[in-house]
C-alpha cells in the first residue's frame, strides 16, 4: 500500500514499485469518467509487463473494469470513488487486484430502499 501510494496520505514514506506492477490509489469524483478511463489506460493497459493486446481487446477490457466504476457511481451515492490495485505477472494465473470503493450507500441500504422492507445483506445481494 505504500508502493500504490495509498498510504502516504498517513504519513508513511513512499516504497519503489521496482517492478513497476502497481496501480497508483487515485480519488475521482463520480462525474470523471474520462479520467477513470485514462487511469486504467495509463495505469494498467500501458504497463510494460501487461500481456499484449490488441486495441478491441484492450477497449473490452476497459469497458469490463469501467463497469464497476460506473455501478459504484450510481448506485453509491457517494461524493468520490477510491481506486488502486497491482498486477502480478510473474504468478501463473498473473492475477490483477484492483480495488474501486466508494463510501455511499451500500448494497443492503439499496435493496432495502427498493423493497421497502428490512433483508439481510446476504440476501440483498442474492
Amino acid at each position: 500500500m505504500r508502493k500504490n501510494a495509498f498510504l502516504l496520505k498517513y504519513g508513511y514514506g513512499a516504497i519503489d514499485d521496482f517492478y513497476q506492477t502497481t496501480i497508483t490509489y487515485h480519488k475521482f469524483t463520480p462525474d470523471n469518467d474520462e479520467g477513470f478511463n485514462e487511469y486504467i489506460t495509463q495505469q494498467l493497459l500501458a504497463m510494460s509487463c501487461f500481456p499484449s493486446h490488441s486495441k478491441a481487446l484492450g477497449k473490452a477490457i476497459l469497458t469490463n473494469i469501467f463497469e464497476f466504476f460506473e455501478n459504484a457511481r450510481t448506485h453509491g451515492s457517494c461524493e468520490y470513488i477510491h481506486t488502486c490495485g497491482q498486477f502480478f505477472p510473474k504468478k501463473p494465473d498473473k492475477p490483477l487486484h484492483f480495488t474501486i470503493v466508494d463510501k455511499g450507500i451500500n448494497i443492503q441500504q439499496n435493496v432495502r430502499d427498493y423493497l421497502k422492507k428490512d433483508i439481510k445483506a446476504d440476501e440483498a445481494i442474492k
